[in-house]
């Protein structure tokens, strides 16, 4: 009975679950790909950052625009905007650690110090 319900009109549940799978697969590579061309070491990026740039780039910019299109502008129009801002803070506050301990890292060399 429960499954009428969902499927029916009235339940609001219209799409196939067809449709659910490939857009939860198109949307998981889109992510994959987005962050797997970041030149890091460990990446793919980073071979083919060094290897061609401008192919990169255009990759990556193309990449990041259909990201940006399909999967955080809708999510930004529904949700309210005090959850964005939310969201946004812990995303900063990490930005600011990481660079810090980045900076730490970069001007303290700890190999050329005595053990």
């Amino acid at each position: 009975i429960l499954a009428l319900v969902c499927w029916g009109p009235l339940g609001g549940v219209t799409t196939s679950p067809y449709a659910d799978i490939l857009a939860a697969v198109t949307l998981v590579s889109l992510n994959r790909l987005v962050f797997s061309l970041i030149p890091v070491a460990l990446l793919d990026g980073y071979a083919l950052f060094h290897h061609h740039r401008s192919l990169w780039a255009a990759l990556y910019g193309a990449s990041l625009l259909v990201f940006l299109l399909l999967v955080l502008l809708p999510a930004t129009r529904e949700a309210p905007s005090s959850s964005v801002g939310a969201a946004a803070v812990p995303f900063v506050i990490f930005a600011g650690l990481s660079l810090a301990v980045w900076a730490w890292f970069r001007r303290t060399d700890v190999r050329s110090q005595p053990a």
